[in-house]
């Protein structure tokens, strides 16, 4: 990758991508949020109008910032050839995405969703495996004119010995089925739930000791609304890991 891009840090993209990162915090799943709701790498096209405002697209970024840093990084596309790395890559991606599919097949099952939350016609799920994302993982979705398209982005946290992603398979794969499904649940979860965020406020805040403690200490920061988000979720990966492999995990 260095050798490729390498001789492009100068260009105005990587710039504007640093100042993001410095002046608005745009960065990890801020920069994935406007990933999901663009096209492809070669066309850098919204997916969707920003009016409304796409639900799951991050608010630190505004319609003029993207219409600049789309307009860059285009650019930034052209100039160094990015198509060209893509398709030297293919070996890479292709060998990643057999192995993801090897276990998702084998422990995710979408129809869940249906009979725990109740059939929603037009819903697509989509999982994008993110092998720079480090061990994160986020949930994004956007309503199309096809209906509600889920989605579940997954980091690479384990990797062999020439730094290909690993994806284990059956009860040593519940890592990656309970991270796929945690993520695409989300996309029932959180607006089934926000409504009442304002009722919840208080109760929340009473637990919130055990709820930190049992999350993580990040989470002590966190607006009530994430942790009622995370409890409801995780039930429902509970439940699910339940019901498909006969026992309880977390």
């Amino acid at each position: 990758m260095q050798n490729h891009f390498g001789r492009y840090r100068e260009h105005p993209v990587v710039a504007l991508a640093t100042r993001l990162k410095e002046d608005r915090n745009v960065d990890y799943g801020v920069q994935l949020s406007l990933a999901v709701h663009v096209d492809d790498a070669a066309k850098l096209q919204l997916r969707v109008p920003l009016d409304p405002w796409p639900e799951t697209l991050h608010k630190r970024w505004t319609p003029e910032l993207i219409d600049e840093f789309l307009a860059q990084a285009r650019d930034f596309a052209t100039q160094s050839d990015f198509a060209g790395f893509v398709e030297k890559q293919g070996p890479f991606y292709a060998e990643t995405v057999a192995r993801a599919e090897r276990a998702l097949e084998a422990g995710v099952h979408v129809d869940w969703f249906d009979s725990f939350f109740g059939p929603q016609a037009g819903r697509a799920f989509r999982v994008f495996i993110s092998p720079l994302g480090g061990p994160h993982c986020y949930a994004f979705w956007l309503s199309t004119e096809q209906g509600l398209e889920a989605m579940s982005v997954i980091g690479c946290w384990r990797l062999d010995g020439q730094g290909k992603p690993v994806f284990h398979q059956g009860a040593r794969g519940l890592s990656l089925a309970s991270g796929v499904v945690h993520e695409l649940a989300h996309s029932y979860v959180n607006p089934t739930s926000d409504p009442y965020l304002d009722q919840l406020e208080e109760p929340v805040n009473r637990m919130k000791p055990f709820l930190v403690a049992y999350f993580a200490k990040a989470y002590g920061q966190e607006h009530h609304s994430a942790l009622v988000r995370e409890s409801l979720v995780r039930t429902a990966v509970i439940r699910y890991l339940h019901e498909r492999w006969g026992f309880l995990a977390g």
